[in-house]
């Protein structure tokens, strides 16, 4: 296993720190503690922008970290398996150019069923139909360093139901294709090991449990 490194440890901190600050925000009685919080907040967005790879403005920053309302909680990713002729869709970002399985954010008021099917569609047209979930795992900075957020992502299992799937991608992915094993692509972060337990399903069903998926 690997070391953790420091940027990932502070990162990791930062994340605890964000949330102490918009909570406390939130739920301020005076002025004086909302300033505090204020404060944290974006002592917390100049340090985060500091260690962006990406090198983002402290502005920026502050600004995605104001979204969030009461209590912090991680965010909710839904990774979407389609799966025809023994093959895995997956789609190359436009934005960093790696591979990655359908995914998208979970939204107030969707099941993860309803999520899956729209980002699916949304991302290629095709139209699926989910039979189960391999996985539910955590991500955050110590993690994912190019992560701000931590996150809460399941794996869902689904079939075209569109024969043969025509895909039509939209303007967040460049190319798409069904491959046969992980190792054919180089993946965007964190999606290489639900493309490996993907794969593992497909070629033994028995071996991973799939969990149904209440509609």
């Amino acid at each position: 296993m690997e070391s953790t490194s420091l940027t990932q440890q502070i990162l990791a901190a930062l994340d605890i720190l964000r949330s102490v600050g918009v909570e406390g925000r939130n739920y301020a009685k005076n002025e004086y503690d909302t300033q505090r919080y204020e404060t944290l907040i974006q002592t917390v967005s100049r340090l985060y922008a500091l260690l962006s790879r990406e090198h983002e403005e402290p502005a920026k920053i502050q600004g995605l970290l104001e979204r969030e309302l009461g209590s912090v909680t991680p965010k909710i990713g839904i990774d979407v398996g389609v799966i025809h002729n023994d093959r895995m869709l997956v789609l190359r970002r436009s934005d960093d150019q790696t591979w990655c399985l359908p995914c998208g954010w979970m939204t107030v008021g969707e099941t993860v069923v309803q999520t899956a099917i729209r980002e699916v569609f949304e991302e290629t047209r095709i139209r699926i139909a989910p039979i189960g979930y391999l996985r539910i795992v955590t991500k955050g900075p110590v993690d994912y360093p190019i992560l701000i957020h931590h996150q809460l992502n399941v794996l869902v299992v689904s079939k075209s139901v569109d024969i043969p799937p025509a895909v039509k991608l939209s303007e967040e992915h460049s190319q798409y294709q069904w491959i046969s094993s992980p190792d054919e692509v180089h993946w965007h972060s964190g999606h290489e090991k639900a493309a490996q337990a993907l794969y593992t399903f497909m070629k033994s069903p028995s071996s991973i449990p799939m969990l149904s998926l209440d509609q």
